[in-house]
């Protein structure tokens, strides 16, 4: 069985999927999806990025994002961000 293979808590922020809710889940997805778009992208702005990960709200994927990285959108994207 491949899924025994894979680590449940490694695809959610260290959170096992199996017993989490599923729209943590989603919402860590969201996160994820958004952080790949952070630094691999030079020709969207952060609210592209936001509406592209499933955030209808910018303030709200700010305050999201900022609670599940650490900082903000912006500070992620001058951090980690490719200087194109």
């Amino acid at each position: 069985d491949w899924s025994s293979d894979v680590c449940s808590s490694d695809l959610n922020g260290g959170e096992d999927i199996r017993t989490s809710p599923p729209f943590s889940w989603i919402l860590n997805a969201r996160i994820v999806k958004a952080k790949e778009l952070l630094i691999g992208t030079s020709c969207l702005s952060i609210s592209e990025i936001a509406c592209a990960c499933g955030f209808t709200n910018l303030y709200h994927f700010d305050r999201t994002f900022k609670v599940h990285t650490g900082c903000s959108p912006t500070e992620y994207l001058q951090t980690f961000g490719n200087n194109f």
